[in-house]
């Protein structure tokens, strides 16, 4: 030990690697005993809100992915917490489903013994408290975003419990794609139609850059005036169309002699003449087709 600690403190600057060796041999040994080295959780997903000029739209992906796999495509990450608060998570998706559940119940007993509708502070606030007990075990990052009587509000929750509150945030895998186009486009006192634009090329620019995130986009927008919830669920449209095919020429595979093209009998086959070598003739077609087509489902409802 006290070695390796003289080693690094010969070098005049940087990282040490000094134990990168050791650290091969460990998992060298792991692998003769059938152990394998513990690795990080993967997890994907894109989701994203935004503060507009009369509420709150949050919107997310619906891929939920187990390492390479798709375990399922119509995913539902923006939960119901209260009347006029919802939560999109990512991470663990069933640590985040249990945990909004958790918060869901835990709000209603709130508004049932004060009588009163709570605050996203309030949810916000239980939220952060929950994750800092488990010490980032539980795999939840947690944007919550909803209207009360002090206005709309847009929150962040990190799974070790930290939060920030700001006009629009991203998380997930595919955040550093969303947030660039939050950044490029976004504005105070956007009008709906303009932020649910807005939002829907913020979870596309995730799906198209992320392996885990994908499926389709699904903006929710919370409006504080009539204090209407709408759920809307939109297919990611494709960026291009490519259609198009490239024909390769034939080779022909088995005559080890140059110049020779022998003819073909009827089950597919050449035979060369002069040599005797029965050849398979063979042609490669390639074609591309990038078309993606769906149908936008709207459903809407009032709280």
């Amino acid at each position: 030990m006290f070695h390796s600690l003289k080693a690094c403190e010969l070098q005049n600057g940087g990282f040490c690697f000094e134990n990168s060796h050791r650290n091969a041999v460990l998992e060298s040994n792991f692998s003769e005993y059938g152990y394998k080295a513990p690795n990080a959780r993967k997890t994907g997903t894109t989701i994203a809100g935004m503060v507009y000029k009369d509420g709150v739209i949050l919107g997310a992906d619906t891929r939920a992915t187990d390492d390479m796999v798709v375990a399922d495509k119509n995913c539902i990450k923006i939960h119901y917490i209260a009347p006029k608060i919802y939560c999109c998570g990512a991470g663990v998706a069933a640590d985040a489903e249990v945990t909004t559940q958790i918060m869901a119940s835990n709000v209603e007993l709130h508004m049932l013994n004060t009588g009163r509708p709570p605050l996203v502070a309030t949810v916000t606030r239980q939220l952060k408290q929950m994750l800092f007990r488990y010490q980032g075990h539980v795999g939840s990052s947690l944007i919550i975003g909803g209207t009360d009587v002090t206005g709309a509000h847009l929150y962040s929750v990190y799974p070790h419990g930290s939060y920030d509150k700001l006009p629009y945030l991203t998380m997930g895998s595919g955040a550093a794609a969303a947030i660039s186009v939050l950044e490029d486009r976004y504005k105070p006192n956007m009008e709906l139609e303009e932020a649910k634009n807005l939002m829907r090329d913020t979870i596309a620019a995730g799906i198209f850059t992320d392996l885990g995130s994908g499926s389709n986009c699904g903006p929710v927008h919370y409006h504080t005036s009539w204090g209407g919830v709408s759920a809307r669920l939109r297919p990611a449209h494709s960026q291009s169309k490519e259609n198009g095919s490239v024909q390769v020429q034939a080779r022909h595979h088995g005559c080890p002699h140059q110049n020779c093209n022998p003819p073909v009998c009827g089950h597919g086959q050449r035979v060369c003449p002069g040599h005797g070598h029965r050849i398979k003739h063979t042609v490669f077609l390639m074609s591309k087709k990038l078309e993606h087509k769906g149908t936008c489902v709207k459903t809407s409802f009032h709280c």
